[in-house]
């Protein structure tokens, strides 16, 4: 009857209080209560449920009033209410907020209804935009052991912005005879991926390129005026030349094609692929003029094309320190001639054709002007160097990239073995041909046989100067100003000629030698049957000019008397 009256918590602090052996003692008299009487321990379980629900109710009770304050003081209790509020409660009530999920830019439309090509990421659930073709490229195939097929590439434009994009295999079967380079067209793909741009595949800016997975192109039937022709950081060669531009980079400039080098073809040794290589030199409005060198289809064009001193439109140009400055095309670049569309390339055609452009006397960029194919121009002492330096500074060790040397020489020996090739005569090839049984010759890069093949140049010379004497290999350009534009050819056949009357030969051989020349040569170490040796190429020479020659020595003269004197 005691323990019915106590409350639960007094009872708890009872039995704390007893020793341990009165405790396990009224345990023990408890026990045998509880199973004397069951019904009195059942009532003391339900008072104490009892009394725990009371003070539930009590603390429900005491929060009332909050609630029934008057009107005026609510909207205080109410903000110190939002600011207490967490967001979980009972065991999650300590754990920090969800951050909230990013953003999915790109997937707006703007008020054409079409996607910014700006603002495409790989986050859009769908692509949807209108966009011209700025640049296709051609058809590729790949074959791995893991897969073949094919693709191309084209560069997309709008008013906002440019990107590239890829097609592969039957994609790229479906649309490209479809798609036509200027056209603007609206796009939709479902299933179009966006990943990181392959900068060796472009030189567009975007951070992404589209990989089309089920695109549908369809032609708009007007020309979008938002959406420029052609899309560059167009710079004027003032411009380069006073920008600290690093090698390896890529710049975008419209300029004159004034003069260009007939076509060359290098072998590649990493890859053992034959390539074509075009020297050009470029002059604009600003007073300036820089070498670039084409390579691949744009070099084999027509040499009728290159006199007609076309403008170029040259976008991904690689700089190069070599020599000053001087630019090269890349597979990734895109390179429009005489794009008429765009003023500026309209507004220089018209200065150099009609306006006097070609007679206006320009600054070199490049130290020496190569493209002129007659000239090195005048070279500073400063800037030349002896063939001495082959051996001393050990030029062309570098086994990736060769060395360059500019120097004057005097010709002391041609051999006259071997001085020519046989060449095939199809336009832009200069292939070695050889001669069939019935007198025919056959190109095996153009897989075609022709009646009669072109002779070239490929001689052996020496040269000298007060330092040293080196081995020179001279080709077809080279040679014809070594020879006063005698051809191969020609030369071939006065042999022939003459070949039963000895020393006759030899004789016309030696009257070009002991001439001198200013001559720049390519410097490599090369190996044949496990033996290197340095390979000295000519790239450019000219005769040597003694006024100017003279003219340079004098001033040069003059410049030291004047630093020794201050």
């Amino acid at each position: 009857q005691q323990q019915q009256q106590l409350p639960l918590q007094n009872n708890v602090q009872q039995q704390q209080q007893l020793p341990f052996q009165n405790n396990v003692q009224q345990q023990h008299s408890s026990y045998h209560q509880q199973q004397q009487l069951p019904f009195q321990s059942h009532t003391i379980m339900h008072q104490q449920e009892s009394g725990y629900k009371q003070n539930q109710t009590n603390l429900q009770q005491q929060q009332q009033p909050l609630h029934n304050q008057p009107q005026s003081t609510f909207p205080q209790y109410q903000q110190q209410q939002q600011q207490n509020r967490t967001p979980f409660t009972g065991m999650n009530a300590n754990l920090p907020m969800a951050r909230p999920l990013p953003q999915k830019a790109g997937t707006d439309l703007d008020a054409t209804g079409f996607q910014s090509i700006a603002n495409l990421n790989p986050y859009i659930p769908r692509l949807t935009i209108k966009a011209r073709v700025m640049n296709k490229g051609e058809m590729k195939t790949w074959n791995k052991p893991s897969s073949e097929g094919k693709l191309f590439g084209l560069d997309l434009a709008d008013a906002s912005g440019e990107i590239r994009g890829v097609c592969f295999k039957e994609l790229a079967d479906r649309l490209y005879p479809i798609i036509q380079e200027g056209q603007t067209y609206v796009i939709s793909d479902p299933s179009a991926r966006l990943k990181k741009a392959n900068r060796q595949f472009t030189s567009i800016p975007h951070e992404f390129e589209i990989t089309f997975g089920n695109a549908t192109f369809e032609a708009c039937g007007y020309d979008d005026d938002s959406i420029p022709p052609i899309m560059g950081n167009w710079r004027t060669l003032a411009q380069v030349s006073t920008e600290n531009l690093i090698p390896g980079s890529t710049i975008d400039i419209i300029a004159v094609i004034k003069s260009a080098l007939p076509v060359t073809f290098i072998i590649s040794k990493k890859t053992g692929k034959e390539s074509a290589k075009r020297e050009v030199t470029l002059i604009d409005d600003s007073g300036y003029d820089i070498r670039m060198t084409f390579w691949g289809d744009y070099a084999q064009k027509s040499d009728e094309f290159w006199r007609a001193c076309p403008v170029v439109a040259a976008r991904g140009c690689r700089i190069s320190d070599f020599g000053g400055l001087s630019l090269s095309s890349q597979w990734s670049g895109v390179y429009k001639f005489n794009f008429f569309n765009f003023q500026r390339c309209k507004q220089l055609y018209d200065w150099f054709h009609e306006q006097g452009g070609k007679d206006t006397s320009t600054n070199p960029l490049t130290v020496s002007s190569f493209a002129s194919g007659t000239s090195l121009g005048p070279v500073p002492m400063s800037q030349r160097g002896a063939l001495d330096d082959i051996q001393s500074k050990d030029l062309g060790a570098d086994p990736d990239k060769p060395d360059y040397i500019i120097f004057k020489g005097t010709l002391s020996f041609i051999k006259t073995e071997n001085f020519q090739y046989p060449a095939c005569a199809n336009d832009g090839c200069s292939k070695k041909v050889v001669q069939s049984t019935d007198s025919s010759w056959f190109c095996e890069k153009c897989q075609t046989t022709i009646p009669d093949c072109d002779r070239r140049y490929m001689l052996t010379t020496t040269f000298l100067d007060d330092t040293a004497q080196a081995w020179v290999s001279a080709f077809n350009d080279q040679a014809l100003v070594i020879f006063g534009n005698i051809t191969a050819a020609q030369l071939f056949q006065y042999k022939e000629e003459v070949e039963q009357h000895d020393g006759i030969f030899d004789d016309f051989i030696k009257g070009f030698t002991n001439n001198q020349f200013l001559i720049k040569a390519r410097v490599k170490n090369e190996t044949w049957n496990e033996v290197t040796r340095v390979k000295v190429s000519m790239v450019d020479i000219t005769p040597l000019d003694f006024i100017a020659e003279s003219a340079m020595i004098l001033s040069e003269i003059a410049n030291l008397k004047a630093s020794l004197s201050s």
